[in-house]
């Protein structure tokens, strides 16, 4: 992994972690989005149920108003025709809705139900005809359970919507059976000449029919204040009400007609109100579907900007860190290839910006020393090619440089240093300094005690053999005044100490030739008189008018310098003469009328 990582470039360590955190996230997200969908499709499933259970409840409603025909007709009621004409209309809707279903055992009670109503239109006895009503009602009560079961609106998860499902699919058959039953349950009563305890038995059995689905609705209305309108009719009220004003007293007969067209009436009430309860349940169903699918498009759209925003914030932290880095690697190679004025901005406190600083503070430093090196390039330059011969020291003694004339000059010494064990050449002077050799241990350490003990130069006289050297030694001082070390030039003075002791000797030379009494002259090869002695430029100033007579321009004081042809009548073979003599040679000539022995050497 780590290898792996040395080689990822920076941004794709960025898109993996990006990616990474784009699938952690989704994971949450898909699973609240199937979570979310199935909650969705399970609604959608409970609103396909509901047109089934509709128009389950629509039959059930026109079989209800055709049983009360039917029930009051029994009693001796002219009601006419009790056969409901929307009930052909009503049986084929509900077997539509059924269809796509598909339930075995819905089918099978649906078959029976339709033989038993193909039969009512044809029964003609009344009270057969309500019987087989009640029969109608119990097989559609089980359809009703099993559509709800089946499209899952048994297991409704909202409180709100399972409450009201329970009142309108569960509650409201149980109280039209109800209700049903007090009518038939009442008027047999009366039929017994019980009027006095119809009273009593209808307001105990409706406060407990009316008590489950208003137990149902207040629970629902707990669970959303939106059904909060929705308000249970009073229709128990109204048929206490007609029995308490009816049977009282020694009342023996009541108006069978109002008795049926009060629970009639409560009847219709009921029906309306499950009507409403079923529309309330379509409303919460599809602002559940639409709440689930907004909050789904509100957490998409809140992921998408949480990613595009870390999108733009990892970009953003990228680019932070990517910049620097590579200003940083342009610096680097800039460096790397000799440019050291590369300019660059520095911003912030980071670790990037600190990185920033460092190479800004190196390529600083880099400048600097470039241009001291520069100078010392310079000055080691002109010190190479110098004449003078220059050595450098540290501060402990140690030779650490030769200029070229000095490494020709160690050359030209070693000829007359003794060889012995160590040999004296530049390399080895190096390494090992002057110590080795006698012939400068001591001078050596003196000069550099006293260098080191003093800021001035120094200089000191040293003989190796036949050479003769002036040795200037002079400190290097900082500019935080710490001797840095010691230049040593070493200026050959033999031809100015063999000049000089020439000089001393010629000059002895000439003292004794001005005092001997013979005249001398001296002159070089092409006959140029360098020197007469004293007696000879005498003898010359006593002679000087008998030489005029041989050679008019004479001057005895013009001698030196001027060429000894002016002694000859023959200037060129007597310079030829001359030029050929080697040793010693005697002659005599005779010069002004006087004769002279004179001796030439060469």
């Amino acid at each position: 992994m780590k290898v792996l990582l040395e080689r990822v470039q920076l941004w794709q360590k960025f898109c993996l972690l990006g990616a990474m955190a784009f699938i952690l996230m989704m994971m949450p997200l898909s699973l609240f989005l199937m979570e979310s969908n199935k909650d969705v499709e399970n609604a959608k499933v409970e609103l396909q149920g509901i047109p089934a259970t509709q128009a389950n409840g629509k039959l059930l409603e026109i079989l209800h108003r055709q049983r009360s025909l039917a029930g009051r007709a029994a009693a001796g009621e002219a009601v006419g025709n009790w056969m409901q004409a929307e009930l052909p209309a009503a049986i084929e809707q509900l077997e539509k809705q059924l269809a796509p279903l598909g339930q075995p055992d819905v089918d099978k009670i649906w078959q029976e139900m339709r033989a038993k109503l193909a039969k009512l239109p044809s029964e003609t006895n009344a009270e057969r005809a309500y019987r087989r009503h009640f029969e109608i009602f119990e097989g559609l009560n089980k359809i009703n359970e099993i559509v709800v079961d089946a499209y899952g609106l048994a297991l409704d998860p909202d409180a709100d919507t399972y409450y009201l499902i329970d009142a309108a699919y569960f509650q409201a058959p149980a109280w039209f059976d109800s209700l049903d039953a007090l009518r038939q349950h009442g008027a047999q009563k009366q039929r017994d000449a019980q009027v006095a305890n119809v009273a009593i038995y209808l307001r105990k059995n409706f406060e407990q029919s009316n008590g489950n689905s208003q137990n149902s609705l207040s629970k629902a209305k707990r669970a959303n204040v939106e059904l909060s309108s929705v308000q249970f009719p009073a229709t128990s009220n109204a048929i206490e009400q007609f029995a308490q004003n009816e049977f009282t007293g020694n009342a023996q007969h009541v108006d069978q007609v109002s008795w049926n067209q009060v629970f009639d009436e409560a009847a219709s009430k009921h029906f309306a109100f499950r009507q409403v309860l079923i529309t309330e349940l379509e409303r919460l169903l599809n602002a559940r579907i639409s709440r689930l699918q907004h909050h789904q498009l509100q957490l998409v759209a809140a992921v998408a900007l949480v990613a595009v925003l870390m999108t733009l914030l990892g970009t953003a932290v990228l680019g932070s860190i990517a910049r620097p880095i590579r200003t940083a690697v342009k610096v680097a190679q800039a460096v790397a290839g000799g440019k050291l004025d590369t300019v660059f901005d520095v911003s912030g406190s980071n670790e990037a910006a600190q990185l920033l600083k460092s190479l800004q503070t190196m390529t600083d430093g880099l400048q600097r020393a470039a241009l001291e090196a520069t100078e010392n390039a310079r000055v080691k330059i002109a010190l190479d090619t110098a004449a003078a011969n220059t050595m450098i020291f540290a501060p402990d003694g140690k030779v650490i440089y030769f200029n070229h004339a000095m490494q020709s000059c160690v050359q030209e010494l070693a000829k007359v240093v003794p060889t012995g064990q160590h040999p004296f050449t530049a390399q080895n002077l190096l390494q090992h300094g002057f110590d080795r050799y006698p012939e400068f241990a001591v001078l050596h350490q003196a000069s550099l005690l006293h260098v080191q003990q003093h800021a001035q130069p120094q200089q000191h006289e040293l003989r190796l053999g036949e050479r003769y050297f002036t040795l200037s030694l002079t400190p290097i001082i900082g500019a935080n005044n710490e001797r840095l070390g010691i230049v040593a030039e070493w200026r050959d003075q033999t031809d100015a100490v063999l000049a000089e002791i020439e000089a001393q000797n010629n000059a002895r030379i000439k003292m004794a030739l001005d005092s001997v009494s013979l005249p001398v002259r001296i002159a070089d090869r092409d006959g140029k008189i360098l020197y007469i002695n004293r007696t000879m430029q005498a003898t010359l100033s006593r002679d000087e008018q008998a030489f005029k007579k041989a050679n008019v321009s004479f001057s005895a004081t013009n001698v030196v310098g001027a060429n000894i042809a002016m002694f000859y009548a023959d200037p060129q073979n007597a310079l030829k003469t001359l030029a050929s003599i080697e040793g010693e040679r005697r002659s005599r000539m005779t010069l002004g009328g006087r004769q002279y022995d004179v001796m030439t050497a060469a």
